[in-house]
């Protein structure tokens, strides 16, 4: 017979919900996406990213508000405009919360 070969613990989940004013995507995830398409979200599921996805993820350290984010994103040699960053920013950093990529 086993016993005390388990022990449960409760914590709260650490993806954020809602996109906050200085998005943070998971160390993990940032690391993963400059190295490769796929990272791994707080869920353990693989998620693609594409080409842009690769540039965004890696500058959501928390540091950078969503402008800084847009601009930073535009100058990187294969970014897209500023206009279009900030156009699609929004609903990129939706996207990457819904697939547990950002952190709370």
């Amino acid at each position: 017979m086993l016993a005390g070969f388990a022990s449960l613990h409760v914590h709260d989940f650490p993806c954020a919900d809602e996109v906050t004013d200085r998005p943070r995507a998971s160390a993990l995830a940032r690391y993963q996406a400059a190295r490769s398409p796929y990272v791994t979200s707080a869920c353990h599921h693989t998620v693609e990213l594409d080409a842009t996805g690769r540039l965004l993820v890696p500058l959501l350290d928390g540091t950078r508000t969503h402008l800084e984010i847009a601009r930073a994103l535009a100058a990187l040699p294969e970014g897209p405009s500023e206009t279009e960053a900030r156009e699609h920013l929004g609903a990129s950093l939706e996207w990457l919360a819904r697939m547990g990529l950002l952190e709370g």
